[in-house]
């Protein structure tokens, strides 16, 4: 059925991603935030599903986007 359930991911033009998705830039992946309380983890992950966060090479081009950011933050 589309479009999906808004109640079913996260509506990203008005909540902040921050909250809810972990980035990890030397993998390239998108993971639901670890903190979630079972509902909310559960949204995040049909919002990664739904998005298609890590499908059909993503991962790699977002870690190869962040290259050298992680270095630069440090300095």
């Amino acid at each position: 059925m589309w479009p999906p359930s808004a109640r079913r991911f996260y509506q990203t033009d008005t909540e902040d991603p921050d909250d809810f998705l972990v980035f990890d830039p030397q993998g390239g992946s998108v993971h639901p935030n670890a903190d979630l309380p079972p509902q909310a983890h559960h949204r995040a992950q049909d919002t990664i599903r739904i998005l298609n966060l890590q499908g059909a090479g993503l991962p790699y081009m977002r870690s190869a986007a962040a290259y050298g950011y992680p270095q630069q933050l440090e300095q």
